[in-house]
């Protein structure tokens, strides 16, 4: 069984890629809906505010988290990003010894770029200094020519996972070979909570752009963890403190990225426990651009003209023009700029936040 189930429900049918579900949409007119573990959304459910929330208060429900998981896991590999999310998790099992088999990290660049590879290095070198202690083994992976190579396969985007469409290689190549072995758990720290705003009532809710690169796959993500619920309502509840209210406004999604607040998105961090020791990490100063325009994409599209192998840029406009021309019909499906094609965002299960508890 999947650790964290979520899919798109199209009438009364599953899908872990939102393209095969448009598809089905358009045959049968169902819309499809985000979906995610109807068991998290249970054990979320009239948790009480804590009445202490400190920054050790987290922490230590942190350390509990990635304690439960650790001793019911025989394997246990951490997908290490290198932002706010992972380091903490990375940081915390190094300091209170609690064994991770595996750190693996999908760099940017073909030739070890340092611009390009910068956002992960900090995490990479950290974790290395521990390899053969409280950590297995330590993986860099580079992406290769062959590894570009899944745009040649015809409607390449309805075999990706959620709504991706990604216009470097990063993990996709290797959830198929590595990640999915049943023997391992993936550990990963998807993903702080996140707001929805309507009729000045407050929401937990989730978009399917963050989690949903994991869809079909087995991982548990440690935020929003089922078996330690207390944690994500803890974290709701800081940031709910934290942020003033004229950014929770009528009808809006909050969440930390889009606070566009910087000393704000710090203190929050501060509080979580969440900072890494270097201050443009914990601000995305590589990118959380929308259409993957960002700085990292930058580098790698310098170093594919390098490597003569620009052909891929264009190949990956071209299905942008296809997915557009399919979908561009369909209400609420996708959006163009330039030459960049996403699909919209879609909100999961809404559950309701009240002064001192979570709604049912």
């Amino acid at each position: 069984m999947i650790y964290f189930p979520q899919y798109y429900l199209c009438g009364e049918k599953q899908f872990t890629n939102l393209f095969q579900a448009f598809d089905h949409q358009k045959n049968t007119g169902h819309f499809p809906h985000y979906e995610i573990d109807p068991e998290l959304i249970e054990s979320l459910k009239h948790i009480k505010r804590p009445k202490n929330l400190s920054t050790q208060y987290i922490r230590d429900l942190i350390i509990k988290g990635l304690r439960q998981v650790r001793n019911k896991n025989r394997k246990l590999r951490l997908c290490l990003g290198g932002g706010t999310d992972s380091w903490t998790i990375l940081d915390v099992c190094i300091k209170n010894d609690i064994y991770l088999d595996e750190v693996v990290t999908g760099l940017v660049s073909f030739e070890g770029d340092v611009r390009a590879d910068l956002e992960y290095l900090p995490a990479i070198a950290y974790a290395k200094k521990h390899e053969g202690q409280q950590i297995g083994t330590v993986k860099a992976v580079r992406p290769t020519s062959s590894d570009l190579e899944y745009l040649d396969m015809p409607e390449w985007y309805k075999k990706t996972r959620g709504r991706s469409m990604p216009c470097r290689p990063f993990f996709d190549q290797w959830y198929d070979k590595e990640l999915t072995d049943p023997d391992w758990t993936n550990l990963t720290g998807w993903v702080k909570p996140a707001f929805k705003i309507e009729d000045g009532k407050v929401f937990l809710c989730h978009l399917d752009g963050d989690l949903g690169e994991w869809m079909g796959m087995d991982f548990v993500p440690l935020w929003i963890d089922k078996h330690n619920p207390e944690l994500h309502v803890a974290m709701a509840y800081t940031m709910l403190d934290l942020i003033p209210s004229k950014k929770l406004i009528q009808n809006s999604f909050v969440q930390i990225t889009n606070l566009n607040d910087t000393k704000l998105e710090n203190k929050i961090l501060g509080a979580l426990g969440m900072q890494t020791p270097r201050a443009w990490l914990n601000l995305h100063f590589l990118g959380k651009k929308p259409f993957d325009q960002n700085i990292k994409t930058k580098y790698f599209n310098k170093e594919l003209s390098r490597l003569r192998l620009d052909a891929f840029n264009a190949k990956y406009i071209e299905s942008m023009t296809e997915v557009y021309e399919q979908y561009k019909d369909l209400p609420y499906a996708v959006e163009k700029i330039g030459n960049f094609v996403q699909t919209i965002g879609r909100y999961s299960q809404k559950i309701p936040i009240l002064q001192d508890k979570f709604g049912g």
